[in-house]
């Protein structure tokens, strides 16, 4: 997590953390100044998600999804 919340433009970084059974699933939720922040920390493709050296240990199925939303402020 402190390569994410040492990134010019991140806003917050969090790892979650489920069991499920045998296994225990992770989802990483990052916050970002703007798009152009991300693409500075992953490159141009900011869909493809950026390899952890845990990736090969820990992953049991294809890489993760990355899915991109934007805040919507209240009036």
């Amino acid at each position: 997590m402190p390569q994410y919340r040492s990134a010019p433009g991140n806003l917050a970084a969090y790892l979650l953390r489920r069991g499920d059974g045998d296994r225990t699933e992770f989802a990483v939720l990052t916050l970002w100044k703007s798009l152009d922040a991300v693409r500075a920390f992953v490159g141009e493709d900011i869909e493809q998600p950026v390899p952890s050296a845990a990736d090969e240990t820990f992953l049991t199925g294809p890489p993760p999804a990355i899915t991109h939303y934007k805040a919507i402020e209240e009036p």
